[in-house]
């Protein structure tokens, strides 16, 4: 995952991460976004199958979650 900054994420709504495609929990860090952003914490991540099309074979995709946070 390749990410160029514009402006430090609002926190307050919190916001989801969608790793590679056949990348499981262990392997999908999110180096990018977390280097760029170093106060942002995970607070949960899960592995998840998606299929592109019904007919596609389920490929394993990382999401992790920071917390909203509140003002």
């Amino acid at each position: 995952m390749s990410i160029t900054p514009i402006s430090a994420p609002r926190r307050l709504h919190g916001m989801a991460l969608i790793g590679r495609l056949d990348e499981s929990r262990a392997q999908s860090r999110f180096n990018d976004v977390l280097d760029s952003w170093p106060q942002l914490r995970i607070a949960w991540q899960q592995n998840l199958p998606f299929q592109a099309d019904p007919h596609a074979e389920p490929q394993m995709l990382c999401v992790a979650f920071v917390r909203p946070q509140p003002h």
